[in-house]
């Protein structure tokens, strides 16, 4: 699942390239910033000083966003507390969306992650750590069944703040996967947010999947927001 070959695809300005760091930098002095979701489309772990950029932003008490499907060992939750801390001394928070698809058969789109029980694992240190996290159900499978989706907020619930669905966007291989799993589906276009304007893509209609999830969210007593920026605005009004 990576959009690298779709049509039309333009790869933004990468949070590791000097040229990138330069425009956010700029655009977080002029205060057009309130929340940063750094390293779009790309681990943060794997940014060269990864630790010392989050730094930087943190000391300009921005809320800083950002999803990960890695194994985050003990020795960077620390360093994550650090950025944490530093952020709610300025009135702000960090927040880290850990991104879950599906419990079972997850390689057959994520190939080469962490497993579902790694990830739920980063989930559980972060929270116990007292960062703000979020799950993140995206892209939303329309395959997935009631149970599984049920059987992964039954094991996320306690060690979250919230959850996210999201849209399943078409690659051409994509495309493929779902003529096997779901042969029914229904496609549309619109312009994706994260993408150079103008840039129309095509998409699988999700939403009675992503009503299931949002039903079983709230069976638990979470909230579920179909974008991120809600659910960090969530946190924003309930967390302490």
């Amino acid at each position: 699942y990576c959009f690298t070959d779709a049509n039309g695809f333009t790869t933004p300005d990468r949070f590791d390239t000097s040229q990138g760091k330069t425009k956010i930098r700029y655009l977080i002095e002029k205060g057009n910033v309130k929340i940063l979701q750094p390293a779009h489309d790309i681990e943060i772990f794997l940014v060269p000083h990864w630790f010392d950029e989050l730094e930087y932003y943190a000391q300009k008490g921005i809320i800083i966003s950002f999803a990960t499907k890695s194994n985050i060992p003990p020795r960077h939750i620390e360093k994550l507390k650090i950025i944490d801390s530093i952020l709610r001394e300025k009135g702000s928070f960090l927040n880290i969306a850990v991104s879950l698809t599906r419990l079972y058969d997850w390689k057959e789109i994520e190939v080469k992650t962490p497993s579902p029980a790694r990830r739920i694992e980063t989930a559980k240190r972060l929270y116990n750590a007292g960062i703000s996290t979020t799950i993140a159900l995206r892209p939303t499978l329309p395959f997935v069944s009631e149970e599984e989706f049920k059987e992964i907020i039954t094991l996320t619930a306690p060690y979250c703040d919230n959850y996210i669905t999201g849209t399943l966007w078409l690659t051409s291989a994509m495309k493929e996967y779902m003529k096997e799993k779901c042969p029914e589906y229904t496609v549309g276009q619109r312009q994706a947010s994260w993408m150079v304007k103008g840039t129309v893509m095509e998409y699988v209609d999700t939403t009675k999947a992503q009503a299931v999830v949002h039903t079983i969210c709230h069976e638990y007593g979470k909230e579920c927001f179909d974008g991120n920026i809600e659910a960090v605005e969530h946190v924003r009004k309930v967390r302490p």
